[in-house]
């Protein structure tokens, strides 16, 4: 881009207003669903609270916790099993070379750990910030999020953007700026790194005077302007402005956080019981209050004794209690309860909000609500309602896993064509997707109903390796030998007698299939493949049917 047109960009700011409808967006949900300075959301209810009042309610907490809960399930779009990433135009060589420099493209972190870490928060609370691809000190790209209040001014282009303009402090322009010489301490200068689809370079404003910094531009090797938009949702009334993947849930997360500072306000005020007693004379000084002219240091001048330690006690003499057997301890010493209904009231509120946040979120009916009109606690929930429910959280699944696909394949396409030029013709990301939210009983139950209803082996195949991929989910190695053993037993979706009612020919190996299998070691199960399992139980089964042809004569 010609240098005088971007002086100007930087003069006239051209993209002010979307950068600053970024950067209240960012506040906002930084505020609401990272808990980020969450104390300077809320707003006095002048009305009903003091000031006290006010600065107790606004510690209350944030919906870091809520949010937690709520985006819990899509860590599965990172650990699914399987998915692919291929590269076209790269040697064998220089795709065994690529693959392992993402492999540890920061801190340690593969891509795809960076895009689960660093990119899906920013597209929750930092919608219109962008990932950039920088270089170290050796020349070797990765990637950076680059949140929007560093922006200055940008041109979104779809997903890519067609020119950055970042604002640097002081601080940050010396590192570009390497002759002291040229760089201006006066603090009425402004410095900008503008980055476009060919270089990077270092402008300095003062007041309307825009010019360039004499040897700060550089070629940065990039095809394109190395910035990617985190959002890929665009603004109904302009595409540009992107928004954040919770943007549906966030008023309600407001009132949720507004809701749980009252409730917890609440707890703190009237949240103890109140210990009534009766007003007991002082021994010390008989109630005067005064022992002589100097105030009783027992009482501290009331002429009354106060129960303030868990050691004080008072003592009622024996003949009292005698002479009035009417005397009831619990009426003159009790506590005064907090009002538990309204507390739960306030709890069960805020539940119900919270399961509208999720569902909200998720596409889903859950329906739990304890409160209000939406009451519903006689719907039954059936296997088939479970699983009708469940295919929204697949969809919302699929469409973030769509979205780290989108900004995986971007990142390392960008990083690929500054390692290998022109040799990188494209990149291909698959993320698996072997999602499993179903429970195991309702797994197993939708097998048997498969089976019943006569499904194809394919099918019955598939809903098989997910009931025992939900039985194993947290151990491999019990899945690993289902899962292989499931290739070894013959007809495995049918009965003994299921077999022989169908006359099967072979019947024979599944009839000692079961006493082959128990005398199996697990060494033996993960060691050997399918195939050597199979000649191994075809061995067995004909030990077996000659011993039956040859038995061993009978002692007499």
């Amino acid at each position: 881009m010609d240098k005088v047109l971007i002086q100007q960009i930087i003069k006239d700011n051209p993209n002010k207003e979307l950068v600053e409808f970024g950067c209240k967006q960012a506040d906002r949900l930084s505020k609401v669903i990272d808990g980020e300075d969450f104390e300077k959301w809320f707003t006095q209810d002048k009305y009903f609270e003091t000031d006290e009042v006010f600065n107790e309610r606004k510690k209350s907490q944030s919906n870091k916790d809520l949010f937690a809960r709520v985006f819990q399930k899509e860590e599965m779009v990172f650990n699914a099993r399987g998915g692919t990433v291929l590269y076209d135009g790269l040697s064998p060589a220089q795709k065994d070379e690529f693959n392992s420099y993402i492999s540890t493209i920061r801190n340690g972190q593969s891509v795809r750990h960076w895009v689960a870490t660093f990119a899906k928060k920013a597209y929750e609370v930092d919608p219109s910030g962008i990932i950039f691809i920088e270089k170290d000190d050796k020349g070797k790209p990765y990637p950076t999020y680059k949140s929007i209040h560093v922006i200055y001014d940008y041109k979104p282009n779809g997903g890519s953007v067609d020119y950055v303009c970042f604002k640097l402090s002081q601080k940050e322009a010396k590192k570009y700026v390497q002759d002291s010489a040229l760089f201006d301490v006066n603090t009425d200068s402004a410095y900008y790194r503008f980055v476009d689809e060919k270089s990077d370079m270092i402008f300095k404003k003062v007041a309307d005077n825009v010019t360039f910094v004499e040897g700060t531009e550089i070629t940065h090797g990039f095809t394109t302007c190395p910035a990617i938009m985190i959002s890929d949702i665009p603004h109904f009334r302009n595409a540009n402005k992107r928004l954040s993947k919770a943007d549906t849930c966030v008023e309600l997360a407001e009132q949720f956080m507004y809701d749980r500072s009252v409730r917890n306000t609440m707890k703190k005020y009237h949240g103890f019981p109140k210990l009534v007693q009766p007003l007991v004379i002082c021994r010390k000084c008989q109630g005067s209050g005064y022992i002589g002219e100097v105030a009783c240091p027992h009482c501290e001048g009331t002429g009354f004794t106060e129960l303030k330690k868990v050691s004080d006690s008072i003592k009622i003499p024996l003949n009292s209690l005698e002479t009035n057997s009417g005397l009831d301890i619990r009426r003159i010493f009790t506590y005064i309860t907090p009002d538990i209904q309204t507390w739960d009231k306030q709890d069960n509120s805020l539940n119900d909000l919270e399961n509208r946040i999720f569902d909200t979120y998720w596409g889903t009916d859950n329906r739990k609500f304890t409160t209000g009109a939406s009451l519903q606690s006689d719907i039954k929930e059936t296997a088939t309602k479970t699983m009708t429910n469940l295919q929204p959280v697949y969809a919302r699944l699929e469409r973030t896993a769509r979205w780290a696909e989108n900004i995986e394949r971007e990142i390392i396409y960008l990083i690929g064509s500054a390692l290998f030029k022109n040799s990188l013709k494209s990149v291909m990301v698959q993320y698996g997707r072997d999602y499993i939210l179903e429970s195991t009983e309702d797994l197993f139950n939708q097998y048997l109903e498969y089976k019943a209803k006569g499904a194809p082996q394919f099918v019955l195949n598939d809903a098989l390796e997910r009931y025992f991929r939900s039985l194993y989910q947290t151990n491999p190695v019990e899945l690993a030998m289902a899962l292989k053993i499931m290739e070894v037993e013959p007809y495995v979706h049918y009965t003994l007698k299921e077999c022989k009612d169908m006359q099967i020919s072979d019947i024979e190996s599944k009839e000692y299939f079961i006493e082959w299998y128990n005398g199996l070691k697990n060494e033996e199960i993960i060691s050997l493949s399918v195939e050597q399992l199979k000649q191994n139980l075809s061995i067995f089964v004909k030990s077996k049917e000659k011993v039956e042809e040859n038995p061993e004569p009978e002692l007499t």
